[in-house]
């Protein structure tokens, strides 16, 4: 990381008195240094334009900064409305909400739905883990809000849903938890694990692992 220099190092006054110390040097007939003095007017008047100088070269300002990010090939955004995931956690709410319904958070802030939304009609319902033929159950753990298990290679997780009514297209977000994130672009070793390749499969009336029922 780059030690920036401070450039507004100097007060007002540090300035005045710098310059009042130089004019027995430059002007020995000089001899009235008070502020009622017309010269010493004008050296207050120029270390207030020093120091305001001083103050706007220090600044960095929302220009520099996209400067600093165009160098490392970064371009912002535009600006755009902002959206958000919503979460249905409270057990009574069930009716569906249409395209274009108004949501107001805690805070006021109003959001327009993008389509509609049935908060009861899918439900996650089952969650399995493991590698073998007869993974295990941790649907108990699904309500917890932990990060609950880790997979590792070969290992499969399995979700299951439950519709209400039609089926429809369903969507599915996954966020990364990052408390304990991975180094990222480090060398590979030669005790390193290969990279893992995820693969997201869907079954439609498929049986539930290891219990012969029907999903």
């Amino acid at each position: 990381m780059l030690n920036l220099p401070v450039l507004d190092d100097q007060r007002f006054e540090d300035i005045v008195t710098e310059a009042k110390k130089r004019i027995p040097q430059l002007c020995a007939e000089w001899t009235d240094f008070n502020e009622h003095d017309p010269g010493i007017t004008l050296i207050e008047l120029f270390a207030w334009y020093k120091q305001m100088q001083q103050y706007h070269l220090d600044q960095i300002t929302a220009d520099h900064l996209r400067m600093f990010l165009k160098l490392m090939g970064i371009v912002p955004e535009p600006v755009r409305e902002t959206r958000a995931n919503l979460l249905a956690a409270g057990k009574g709410i069930q009716e569906p909400f249409a395209c274009g319904e108004r949501l107001y958070s805690a805070g006021g802030v109003v959001f327009e739905l993008e389509e509609s939304w049935n908060p009861g009609h899918v439900r996650l319902c089952a969650a399995y883990a493991g590698r073998n033929e007869r993974p295990d159950d941790i649907t108990g753990l699904l309500n917890q809000w932990k990060v609950f298990y880790t997979l590792t290679r070969e290992e499969t997780l399995y979700l299951g849903f439950s519709f209400s009514g039609a089926k429809t297209d369903l969507e599915l977000w996954v966020e990364i938890d990052d408390r304990h994130p991975s180094p990222r672009n480090r060398p590979a070793g030669p005790d390193d694990p290969p990279p893992r390749i995820f693969v997201i499969e869907a079954m439609d009336g498929a049986r539930r692992p290891g219990t012969g029922a029907a999903g």
